[in-house]
């Protein structure tokens, strides 16, 4: 597959874009994709520093499951409860009953104390099982159609501190990824963040950029170098001013084509949030400069916001603001905090 194919990129404006994106990519994973424990659906996020990455898996889920986002609940570091003690022998055990039979203190060690490893909660009537430690390594299993479904997620970047650190023989990112998947329990998805590709091939990569910059946390080249100026190029410097803290470039690139065919999400990422094939995209406005050179000639490009890439909910707000990008904050959608 060559570096552009299946690869389809958008310009966003506000963080529910980012909320509403991830909520239709995981609800148009076919069922029968998500069966298999031994072979999740892997949905690699990568982006630039604090960009809004884990939108994605925390809203993914949400849809996968069918549960409100807040109301996921990891057990806390240094968390604990107090359960039966297993490694009581079955005469230590008799002896406790006997005693508990005749009204005296049973013996201490029928309780143990240990690290709470995983929360119950319910949402939306759904019950869940979430485990690991939030932002880290996260599990979150619900029984969805009468099987159980585990959406999970790992930041490989962290390198450490991971709910199965102490098991860790191998600090490799290939490792890592490994002990993750030997937690989850059932089929399902796994969100990675800051995957390396010699690793594993995910079948879905989806890359979020923001402000200006040559690379990805991940090392890897960015597809769009300057967004700012990107968005300037169209709205002009008041409107992408406007955007400027939750603009994003979107790409989303699937490598797994069978998933993807069956899906039809190439088709619903272009109809319903204005996606275009990145090739497609006109390269000048993704390589603008990092450096604010005004003598640029790229700098000083134009595209007409007809054919600019924005997220379709915004372009049809410009048209119905005559094009005016500062009426256009006035009538898009509310952006939650």
């Amino acid at each position: 597959m060559s570096e552009t194919e299946n690869t389809y990129g958008v310009f966003t404006l506000e963080r529910q874009d980012l909320v509403d994106l991830s909520h239709r990519i995981a609800a148009c994973i076919p069922a029968d994709f998500l069966k298999d424990k031994d072979k999740p659906v892997v949905i690699a996020v990568d982006g630039t520093w604090q960009c809004g990455k884990k939108i994605v898996a925390d809203y993914g889920r949400e849809a996968l499951l069918g549960v409100k986002h807040e109301d996921v609940r990891f057990p806390m570091r240094g968390e604990t409860e107090v359960v039966p003690n297993d490694s009581l022998t079955m005469a230590q055990s008799f002896v406790n009953a006997v005693k508990n039979l005749f009204g005296r203190r049973e013996q201490k060690d029928k309780w143990i104390t240990r690290p709470l490893k995983k929360r119950l909660a319910n949402s939306r009537g759904v019950d869940m099982t979430c485990r690991g430690i939030s932002e880290y390594d996260e599990y979150v299993a619900a029984d969805v159609n009468g099987a159980l479904l585990d959406v999970s997620f790992i930041n490989i970047a962290w390198r450490g501190n991971f709910s199965f650190h102490d098991d860790i023989d191998d600090w490799t990112d290939a490792s890592f990824f490994k002990h993750h998947m030997n937690e989850r329990q059932a089929g399902g998805v796994v969100y990675v963040h800051n995957l390396k590709r010699d690793v594993v091939e995910p079948d879905i990569e989806i890359k979020l950029e923001s402000k200006s910059g040559y690379t990805s946390l991940n090392g890897e080249e960015r597809s769009c170098k300057n967004v700012p100026h990107a968005l300037q190029a169209s709205l002009g410097e008041d409107g992408a001013d406007i955007f400027a803290e939750w603009a994003r470039f979107v790409m989303v690139k699937f490598n797994n084509t069978a998933l993807e065919t069956r899906a039809n999400m190439a088709k619903m990422l272009k109809d319903e949030f204005g996606f275009c094939a990145l090739e497609q995209i006109s390269q000048e406005l993704l390589a603008i400069p990092v450096e604010d050179d005004s003598d640029s000639e790229l700098m000083q490009i134009k595209v007409d916001q007809a054919d600019f890439p924005l997220a379709k909910k915004h372009k049809h707000h410009l048209a119905a603001c005559n094009n005016n990008p500062t009426a256009l904050v006035k009538t898009a959608a509310p952006c939650p905090c």
